[in-house]
């Protein structure tokens, strides 16, 4: 049997290559024999023709599961907030006969939609890959003559020194790897399987990283599936679902605050499947009869004496200290931080120019071993205010390394600015030896945050 761990394209020449060494070996002694006499090669190569066949079979079909594996997988969210949409609407009709005084239709039932998530896990369960393996396990054990195919040519075997795995370097680790066990993100930059798992495990956790993607490109869920074991594909199925309903709500349990997903949905009560504690969907507090109570009016008065902004996708409260009005929320809607409008349908300047002097006077003073002069702050905020930056599209970062400490400095106990190393502007982590800088706006970012992000 062929490996499964190569590609596709590899997978098709091995079998072709193989195929065609079959055919060549069978014409060759075609015709030697008196009819219906064949020797012990023949039906050797009688036998090895009839594998290579159903190995080639057996590769569609696989190919043919795949992508029924992956349509199930990429209709499954769709699925599951269509049916999340017919539950609500079936709550609303529901409450309306009651208020009405009358009594719904018996025959009315909310949909089933745990159906597609139990597809979806039917198809990328470990059971599903098993059943592969039990079946070769079990021809081992019962016809243990039916050995591989391992006929090789003398000219192949020849050559077969000098073919050479291609070797790409991962953009995480910087390590070399064999390029068919790795991913190619739709950017010039590969990531080994360690590190595009550890980065999934990331996003996970932290909403700014979710989708995964690089250099503003999200990465396949298909090509990712590829890489990472069928618990990291649930937990990312499940986070997709999250990260595309709109009425998401968590636990009201303050030390669960777990994710409820539509299933766990009946009416506007959701209850948690970690504690069972119940949770209202339209307050998002613990579950109550009657009206919700109306904190909300107080909370975003807060936010209007505040300044702060709530994004109209998401409705998460935003807050900005420092930067231009162009807002990329968590969930990577992009509007202006003045009107709230999508980013480019309005006519509000881009800066705030008290922002925009305090940005200066950070860039400013980045290699001033005194407080910057206001010349130099002045030439910062021309060079700022004339650049709008998307960073997609800006040139080569630049790479902005931590001066070399002399043994003089360090016994004459001299403190430079960059000794503690740089802060990313992103997320704060701070960074020994280097940090990325944005060549039109000086953005310092990490690498991490520059490619999985901005």
């Amino acid at each position: 049997m062929l490996l499964w761990n190569m590609d596709e394209a590899s997978r098709k020449l091995i079998l072709q290559l193989l195929m065609q060494d079959a055919l060549e070996e069978s014409n060759r002694h075609k015709g030697k024999q008196r009819a219906g006499v064949f020797t012990d090669g023949e039906l050797a190569m009688q036998e090895w023709s009839g594998q290579l066949n159903q190995s080639s079979i057996f590769i569609q079909d696989h190919q043919m599961a795949l992508s029924m594996a992956n349509a199930v997988s990429g209709d499954g969210v769709a699925l599951t907030l269509a049916a999340q949409e017919e539950d609500r609407a079936f709550a609303d009709r529901k409450l309306a006969f009651q208020l009405a005084g009358k009594t719904p239709p018996a025959h009315e039932q909310p949909s089933a939609h745990e159906q597609p998530l139990r597809l979806v896990d039917t198809v990328f369960s470990e059971g599903f890959a098993s059943q592969i393996d039990a079946q070769n396990e079990f021809l081992r054990e019962n016809h243990p003559n039916k050995r591989r195919c391992v006929a090789e040519s003398s000219k192949a075997a020849e050559s077969r020194q000098f073919i050479t795995v291609v070797q790409a370097e991962c953009a995480a680790c910087n390590d070399k790897k064999a390029a068919y066990d790795m991913i190619q993100a739709y950017c010039p930059h590969w990531f080994c399987k360690d590190c595009i798992t550890h980065l999934v495990k990331d996003a996970l956790k932290d909403q700014s990283l979710f989708p995964p993607r690089c250099c503003r490109i999200p990465i396949p869920p298909s090509e990712l599936k590829k890489h990472i074991d069928a618990g990291l594909v649930r937990s990312f199925e499940e986070k997709e679902i999250e990260n595309n309903d709109p009425y998401r709500t968590y636990c009201s349990n303050a030390h669960c605050a777990k994710y409820i997903p539509p299933p766990q949905v009946v009416g506007y009560v959701g209850s948690c499947h970690t504690c069972h504690a119940r949770t209202c969907t339209l307050c998002k507090r613990l579950a109550h009869d009657g009206p919700c109570l109306d904190e909300e009016t107080e909370i975003m008065e807060l936010a209007k004496q505040s300044g702060w902004q709530q994004c109209p996708k998401c409705h998460h409260l935003i807050e900005l200290n420092t930067g231009c009005n162009h807002i990329t929320c968590r969930c990577r809607y992009e509007f202006c931080y003045l009107c709230t409008a999508k980013w480019k349908n309005c006519g509000c300047a881009r800066w705030d120019e008290d922002r925009l002097y305090d940005r200066a006077r950070v860039v400013a003073a980045r290699n001033a071993e005194r407080p910057p002069a206001q010349e130099d702050v002045r030439e910062v905020i021309e060079r700022i205010r004339g650049t709008p930056c998307r960073h997609q599209h800006a040139p080569v970062w630049r790479r902005v390394e931590a001066p070399d400490i002399d043994d003089e400095d360090e016994d004459s106990g001299e403190e430079d600015s960059d000794d503690d190393g740089f802060e990313c502007e992103i997320c704060g982590d701070v960074l020994p030896n280097f940090i990325m800088e944005c060549p039109n706006c000086e953005l310092r970012a990490c690498l991490r945050c520059k490619q999985h992000r901005l």
